[in-house]
């Protein structure tokens, strides 16, 4: 383990819960991409936050820089600065975890307070995946055949809500409607089956970041490899 573990580029999820502001327990994610550079620095992070009833919708890109500590044992710290592309210093940095690496291309994270402070602002859990950076070239192509999907957060009414589905992706930008031969449909929970009754689409940038509609849900998204995604 040490700091050489995690070298390369990488995209990170997690979710949880702001405890005190504006509403308290309030639902909030953050899902998005950095390079580590081995040596405890990050560069090129981008990242999309999400909570309910803040000017910050799923579509919004955030740049950051940041470092990270990793001990012998693989455990460790990770901080960002983010809105900063300049180098991440220790009193610039807004958001702070406590990271374990199980592997070169795979570690898990919870979000954790300020070594200032004894609390988070925010709480969340997620974890970061090793990304295949060769495939960002191929823009909408890294999106092509079939897939499915899970998402868990909160609906715009503020209660607890699930969403698992499917999709058939052409590689040129297009999702397709739902039909006979087509697999395009989301299942909610609460609620029920719901088909995609309309085709939409899909835009990924080089450096790997997309974005898509599905039903009248929007998501960011970062391409881990040409077979998943965060």
């Amino acid at each position: 383990f040490g700091n050489r573990v995690l070298k390369g580029p990488y995209a990170f999820s997690a979710s949880g819960r702001v405890p005190t502001s504006p509403t308290p327990n309030a639902f909030f994610a953050r899902a998005g991409s950095f390079t580590a550079g081995g040596d405890g620095t990050i560069i090129a992070g981008l990242e999309a936050p999400n909570q309910p009833g803040t000017p910050s919708p799923a579509r919004q890109q955030r740049v950051f820089t940041g470092s990270y500590s990793i001990g012998a044992d693989g455990r460790g710290t990770m901080q960002f600065c983010e809105d900063i592309s300049s180098p991440c210093t220790s009193g610039a940095a807004t958001a702070f975890f406590r990271v374990v690496v199980v592997s070169p291309q795979q570690a898990q994270i919870i979000e954790f307070s300020s070594p200032t402070t004894t609390s988070a602002t925010i709480s969340t859990g997620g974890e970061i995946i090793s990304q295949d950076q060769t495939i960002f070239g191929a823009g909408n192509g890294n999106l092509v055949g079939t897939y499915s999907f899970s998402f868990g957060g909160v609906s715009p009414a503020l209660s607890a809500e699930s969403v698992i589905g499917e999709f058939t992706a052409d590689g040129h930008g297009i999702i397709s409607a739902d039909g006979a031969a087509t697999p395009g449909k989301m299942d909610f929970n609460p609620g029920g089956q719901q088909a995609l009754s309309a085709s939409t689409t899909y835009l990924i940038s080089s450096n790997g970041r997309g974005t898509v509609t599905l039903g009248s849900l929007t998501f960011a998204f970062y391409m881990i490899s040409a077979s998943r995604a965060k």
